[in-house]
């Protein structure tokens, strides 16, 4: 009898598991949906594919913009000078790099030109001593 209702009560969470599961990935799509501006009726015609594509396309879009402007966040200042992300946040974290930066609301922010002219400043000795120790 024991077994029998510990193996109901075990159903029914996960049965409520699953529906809660189900109900935060359908919120989810609809809010990514909503991000790239379809329409409701475009969106319950479009595959999990589609979907998928335009994502990409999205995150290709903010990243050209982010290309374009004349600042950068931390993965695009380590990509713009060679660096990976984790290397440049360790030197940064460690304050083992003059780099010029800014920090609004927790973030780093880098200016292009900014890091242009400390690229001019520095030695090639120094720029190999930082891109070396990237790790």
């Amino acid at each position: 009898m024991n077994t029998e209702k510990g193996l109901m009560v075990a159903v029914t969470v996960l049965a409520v598991s699953l529906l809660i599961g189900s109900f935060w990935i359908a919120n989810s799509l609809e809010q990514v949906a909503d991000s790239i501006s379809l329409s409701r009726d475009q969106r319950v015609g479009m595959g999990m594919e589609e979907l998928a594509h335009e994502i990409r396309n999205l995150r290709r879009d903010l990243t050209n913009q982010q290309e374009e402007s004349n600042y950068m966040y931390v993965k695009g200042a380590a990509d713009y000078l060679g660096f990976t992300r984790s290397g440049l946040e360790k030197l940064l974290g460690e304050n083992r790099i003059d780099i010029p930066y800014i920090i609004k609301d927790g973030t780093y922010i880098f200016y292009k030109e900014a890091l242009d002219e400390w690229l001019r400043g520095i030695k090639q000795e120094e720029y190999h001593i930082y891109t070396s120790n990237d790790t």
